[in-house]
């Protein structure tokens, strides 16, 4: 695996095309789950993720199964772990999240690796599209799984959010891929920062499917901004900033501003609460 360095000249792309996805494809890519796709969920976390069985949210409680089993009540947005004496033993959400942001970290190594490998002209643009937009549909879908506690089919009203977040991802995607091939963003080290990014964005969808799920199924009325053992911003002239918002304490759910819009845009690793 190569080792991702800062090239002494950056590398722009010369005759190297993309064809990002239309909107059938599209539509396709991020809605089809058949069984062979749904196992490469499962196989995502468990490769990048410490707490592996996690994901697996007791589908099946019968004796044969290995403990623990993990549950969640949705309504309550309470995670548990069944032990072998069948208790169901509470699993704080920081420690869910804490499990989210390791997840993440791996997920931006994977990402880096598959750019440094484009930067390095030991693979071409289109490849480095579809082999990240894979890592993202895999990785994203696996923390969604994780956020609302089931590995199965989603509902309707579920797979309507999904597609809605993953398109707006998608999206910005396209857009880093054209800039790229243009010659706006040189193939050079800081793309590593960019695309690590992307990886960390699993914190994003799992917060915000979090807040949308507290209001359309907790019934919660109120939610606030926690900082988390990182670096967080300070309001600028174009966003609220997360320590401002913090201070603000508990506000009315339909008024938090979601992870990702404020002044540190996708870097943000705050968490939400409800009640």
């Amino acid at each position: 695996m190569l080792k991702p360095v800062l090239l002494r000249k950056p590398r722009v792309l010369s005759s190297d095309h993309i064809q990002v996805m239309n909107p059938a494809r599209l539509h396709n890519f991020i809605t089809e789950f058949g069984d062979e796709e749904l196992h490469s969920v499962h196989n995502f976390w468990y490769s990048y993720a410490n707490r592996k069985r996690l994901i697996d949210f007791a589908v099946d409680t019968g004796v044969r199964n290995k403990y623990p089993k993990y549950g969640y009540d949705v309504s309550k947005q309470v995670y548990y772990y069944i032990n072998p004496n069948r208790r169901k033993v509470p699993v704080p959400n920081t420690s869910i999240k804490l499990d989210v942001e390791r997840f993440g970290n791996n997920i931006c190594r994977l990402q880096r690796n598959i750019m440094s490998q484009l930067i390095h002209g030991n693979t071409t643009l289109q490849e480095w599209y579809e082999d990240t937009a894979r890592v993202m549909k895999m990785s994203y879908r696996a923390v969604v799984d994780v956020a609302r506690g089931s590995p199965l089919d989603m509902s309707a009203l579920e797979q309507q959010r999904w597609q809605e977040a993953m398109e707006f991802q998608i999206e910005k995607l396209d857009s880093l891929a054209q800039r790229i091939e243009r010659g706006v963003r040189p193939l050079d080290g800081t793309l590593l920062n960019t695309v690590c990014q992307i990886g960390h964005t699993v914190n994003a969808i799992f917060e915000n499917w979090k807040l949308w799920e507290a209001q359309m199924f907790g019934g919660k009325k109120q939610a606030r901004r926690r900082l988390t053992q990182a670096e967080h911003c300070h309001t600028n002239e174009l966003r609220d900033g997360c320590i401002e918002l913090a201070r603000e304490g508990w506000v009315p759910i339909e008024q938090m501003v979601a992870i990702g819009a404020a002044a540190c845009y996708g870097n943000c690793r705050c968490r939400l609460e409800f009640r």
